[in-house]
């Protein structure tokens, strides 16, 4: 039996920016894993090992991996004795800031590319289909899109490091080959690099991390063992979202709406996060995105406050190697305690996903578990209010 590494990061101790709220099946403390019967332990799945690594089982072969993101995307306040996933960077508190890239105004990231650079931070972004493919459905066969390449170079130039946010970012439902949403992302990624880089030598941050995120936060363990037999073992979330891309209105054009977004309520987001936990998380994550429609970049009140108050408060933005606090090494491993993998198979009425848990445009997660724990079930796409036919 052949074991691959995987982990998966999402929101403990470090900070990391970026756009989408999820919700994942949070483990049970009802015991050892020897002395549950079948529901508890599948959804104790990817909790057999510790509090960070989990297993999945597929076609024979186990896949490992660690998510972080787990309990803490939609938590205000941290218990810091739980918050195990991030450590302090060189002795100070750290902030991880992430960034999703999908679909990007070049002149937009442009902005954003300036302000990291002034102030001499280097971040995490996450690249998905979109933002390099010019038919991103068809990846590689559909050609590279150029139009993003010399913010790409800057991106590398700059020092930043680099994700895995899937091929097609598509919402998560039993029918996504995650192996192969990774996997041609990163063919992707690899084949722009060659081509800015053609004749030269490669930039060591240049190559993908083995880190990824998934699209609008939705995952469940089957998402997440694929992904690791894909190659990328590491699942990032956040702690906080900067909202930028649910879709409210810009202030600047419905300033009487009081839903609207700024880039001061942008950043004030951040920061009443930090405020709410006292400034006292050794990381924590943020999610934002490159493509930030309203202008977070070129304001003095919206990432440039935000890095500014970071430094006053004695902390530092750092990128999310930097920051994590666990590694699974390299190589065949001996399989972990044995944990049973739930694999549904069931199909949902049209307009359905099978899954375990939805997000509305209000950035509301709710969690779905059958009635016996061991299957998800159907819910609406986008809409946390209406349940569908179950399987």
């Amino acid at each position: 039996m052949n074991f691959r590494d995987v982990a998966v990061l999402g929101g403990v101790g470090a900070v990391l920016l970026v756009a989408n709220a999820a919700c994942a099946l949070a483990p049970t403390d009802s015991g050892p894993a020897d002395s549950q019967d079948r529901s508890e332990r599948v959804e104790r799945v990817g909790f057999a090992e510790s509090a960070l690594r989990a297993t999945y089982e597929t076609g024979g072969e186990s896949y490992r991996f660690i998510d972080t993101h787990d309990q803490y995307g939609h938590t205000g306040r941290i218990d810091k004795n739980d918050f195990l996933y991030f450590h302090k960077v060189n002795g100070k508190r750290a902030v991880g800031l992430t960034m999703d890239c999908a679909w990007v105004d070049a002149p937009n990231a442009a902005e954003v590319l300036n302000v990291l650079k002034a102030y001499s931070t280097k971040i995490t972004f996450f690249i998905s289909g979109p933002f390099i493919f010019q038919d991103y459905r068809r990846g590689l066969e559909g050609g590279l899109d150029r139009s993003n390449f010399a913010n790409i170079k800057r991106m590398v130039d700059d020092g930043h490091e680099f994700g895995n946010h899937t091929q097609t970012h598509p919402h998560n439902n039993q029918s996504i080959n995650w192996t192969r949403e990774t996997e041609e992302l990163e063919r992707g990624w690899d084949a722009v690099i060659a081509e800015i880089y053609r004749g030269q030598a490669l930039p060591t941050n240049a190559r993908m991390t083995n880190f990824w995120r998934a699209p609008y936060g939705e995952y469940d363990t089957r998402s997440l063992g694929l992904a690791s037999k894909g190659g990328f073992p590491n699942h990032f979330g956040w702690n906080v979202d900067v909202k930028d891309s649910v879709g409210y209105p810009d202030c600047r054009e419905e300033p009487a709406n009081r839903a609207c977004l700024s880039p001061k309520k942008l950043t004030d987001t951040v920061l009443a996060f930090a405020e709410q936990n006292e400034w006292s998380l050794d990381g924590f994550v943020i999610l934002s995105h490159l493509q930030n429609p309203y202008n977070w970049g070129s304001k003095p009140e919206g990432l440039a406050r935000l890095l500014d108050t970071v430094r006053a408060k004695g902390h530092v933005v750092a990128k999310i190697s930097e920051m994590f606090a666990e590694t699974i090494p390299d190589g065949p491993h001996e399989p972990p305690p044995a944990a049973d993998a739930a694999e549904p198979g069931d199909t949902c009425a049209e307009g359905c996903i099978y899954s375990s848990f939805c997000v509305d445009r209000n950035v509301t997660a709710k969690r779905y578990a059958s009635a016996d724990g061991t299957k998800l079930v159907c819910v609406k796409r986008g809409d946390c209010s209406a349940a569908c036919v179950g399987p």
